[in-house]
């Protein structure tokens, strides 16, 4: 809880920012491009900072309207420049935010193949051809195609995920002392438990047959959450 409020002291801090661009430009709100907008995740992240978002994606993605307005979503291919050009001159925004698909760094493919390639290089190319400020975020397993990414983690925010996240920019990304360290010390604490997709293994390389405890974190695994509902998990994301 502590942490929470921490993060939230940080994060209205930074609103700061966001009053600042409304005064340099006749009190318009800040726009961002959200290209692989999907539901709406980072939308929601970008209006509770004072921000607003127009999305795109290559699927109709309801759930976005219903929340979000029809107007704020186009379908089209994100890793296409000339589709950002557009929406970035019907938007009036700023910068691109994208989260190209992880399916294929993702600890959650457990066999087969992912449903769709890694779209990192795309993803930046495209950016850089618009050239504006952005942003790309993915799961940490895509490492070795953002090297230079900023990781982010839900104890920095009082979260009850660990789900950490990189992030790269086009500017320098600075993530608060009191973030860092405040999280990290959390993380020491943090424990999936019962709710662990694989036992730990013990000294010899076997399988535990217990759970070490209840567990405090929920495992949020895609659209397959293990052993809790789409409901707790939300609420440990702060969705």
């Amino acid at each position: 809880a502590r942490q929470r409020q921490m993060g939230q002291r940080v994060l209205d801090w930074y609103s700061h920012y966001v009053r600042l661009h409304k005064r340099m430009h006749r009190g318009r709100t800040p726009v961002a491009l959200v290209t692989y907008c999907g539901e709406g995740g980072v939308t929601e992240g970008i209006r509770r900072a004072g921000g607003s978002s127009h999305g795109q994606d290559l699927r109709p993605q309801d759930a976005y309207v219903r929340r979000f307005g029809r107007e704020t979503f186009s379908l089209g291919d994100s890793r296409s420049p000339q589709e950002a050009r557009r929406l970035v001159r019907k938007s009036g925004a700023f910068m691109i935010m994208g989260s190209p698909p992880c399916k294929s760094h993702s600890s959650a493919l457990m066999r087969g193949q992912p449903s769709e390639p890694p779209m990192i290089q795309q993803t930046r190319a495209c950016m850089q051809e618009v050239g504006l400020m952005h942003v790309i975020e993915n799961v940490v397993g895509a490492r070795s195609e953002l090297p230079e990414a900023t990781i982010l983690r839900g104890a920095y925010f009082g979260l009850k995920v660990d789900r950490p996240r990189l992030f790269e920019c086009s500017f320098r990304l600075h993530v608060d002392r009191a973030l860092k360290e405040g999280g990290d010390s959390l993380r020491h604490g943090m424990c999936t438990g019962c709710r662990r997709r694989w036992n730990r293994l013990d000294a010899f390389g076997r399988p535990e047959l217990r759970t070490c405890c209840q567990g405090n974190l929920w495992a949020v695994q895609g659209d397959k959450p293990f052993r809790c509902t789409a409901g707790e998990c939300s609420d440990a994301m702060g969705l």
